[in-house]
């Protein structure tokens, strides 16, 4: 037997009340109130809908206040579902008024609940096979079988197929993304890339854990996986004016590697979100950036200091962001300065005053990995 449960209920008891202004009651199987647009009846018993239950009822009219025990006056109609009454749903108020929704709100009634209880099956669904891929792609001791495989296919996914992982993230504003409208934000941007990563090829999946955006796509080389994360990348910046920060695997061997290659796009992933330039990387791209996780932030801390030393966190950020342009541009101070948007003669002074202030010259070969390594772990801890 379907049961209604309180939340659909309700819904269905507020829609249709504000259709019709009137009262709407909703009781259970067993005559309970369990949905009410007047509160205080929530959880009281309605002797009126249980006559219906037990006598098979089309219709019961009330005519005066506890005719029936817990009852008011109005009309009573039974939610029929797969041939089986589930609940009752009642209209109070006096017969004339209410007595011609009768029919239209009983099949109504019975619509939204078809329609509630296969959203609810949907939604179940899409968790159970949630938790099936990340028990794929996180668990490094999952027993790679038959019954594994045979469970994926019990929810339509065949893990044979070869793929690879690429971890997405949006570039928002809010610390971390977990402000209420990047939640909401992120609600709709998982849908709508949900789609586009499915219907790309068949075979691809899709998975959202917290605030990262996972695909596992069907195999292809490194410039392919680019290529894909490019499109998608300019789809999201175009549609939604938000960047997207994406971390792409290495190629590795068949679907029992999936947790290998999920921690290899996570290590790109960080990578690329500290990369203003190129928030695109592939693992097989990444050179410092592999053992820079693994460092003490309080190493890192101690490290900008002795580099920038009594130099306040936001000249520091002004003076990185003039050499990580500088590196990008490979030392031209010419293209440093047009993709900047300064002069010359301006960028120079600057990039002199770094040198003055910390003995650290970016023009000079023997300290660039010096003032790299600083720009690394400044972002890492300020990210």
């Amino acid at each position: 037997m379907i049961k209604l449960s309180k939340h659909i209920a309700m819904h269905i008891a507020k829609e249709i009340s504000e259709l019709i202004h009137q009262h709407v009651n909703v009781m259970d199987h067993l005559g309970y109130i369990v949905a009410s647009t007047d509160e205080e009846r929530i959880g009281n018993f309605h002797e009126g809908a249980q006559v219906i239950i037990h006598e098979k009822l089309n219709c019961l009219i009330i005519e005066e206040d506890d005719d029936y025990r817990g009852a008011k006056k109005g009309i009573n109609l039974p939610i029929v579902v797969e041939d089986e009454i589930i609940g009752v749903i009642g209209i109070t108020g006096d017969r004339e008024q209410v007595e011609i929704y009768g029919q239209i709100i009983k099949k109504m009634t019975e619509i939204l609940v078809v329609e509630a209880q296969r959203k609810q099956i949907k939604e179940e669904n899409e968790k159970i096979r949630s938790r099936y891929l990340e028990e794929w792609l996180f668990d490094g001791n999952v027993a790679y079988d038959k019954a594994f495989i045979d469970r994926g296919e019990a929810i339509g996914i065949d893990i044979i197929i070869p793929r690879r992982i690429l971890i997405m993230t949006p570039l928002l504003d809010s610390e971390k993304g977990h402000g209420a409208k990047d939640q909401i934000f992120l609600n709709h941007l998982e849908k709508k890339m949900k789609s586009w990563v499915e219907e790309e090829r068949q075979g691809n999946l899709f998975l959202r854990s917290r605030n990262k955006l996972i695909g596992f796509v069907v195999t292809r080389s490194d410039e392919e996986m680019v290529n894909f994360a490019k499109a998608l990348e300019n789809w999201i910046k175009t549609t939604y004016e938000v960047r997207l920060a994406i971390g792409i695997d290495k190629i590795q061997g068949d679907w029992t590697s999936m947790y290998l290659a999920y921690t290899c796009a996570k290590k790109a992933l960080g990578a690329a979100k500290l990369d203003s330039q190129n928030p695109i990387k592939l693992y097989e791209e990444m050179t410092v950036e592999l053992f820079t996780g693994e460092i003490p932030k309080v190493l890192k801390e101690e490290y900008i200091n002795k580099v920038f030393k009594g130099i306040s966190d936001s000249e520091v950020k002004e003076m990185l962001e003039l050499v990580e342009m500088l590196i990008n541009c490979n030392g031209s101070i010419t293209l440093a300065s047009e993709r900047l948007f300064m002069h010359k003669n301006t960028l120079q002074y600057k990039l002199n005053r770094i040198f003055e202030k910390t003995g650290h010259n970016p023009r000079d070969l023997k300290d660039i990995p010096t003032l790299y390594m600083a720009n690394v772990f400044f972002r890492q801890i300020k990210k």
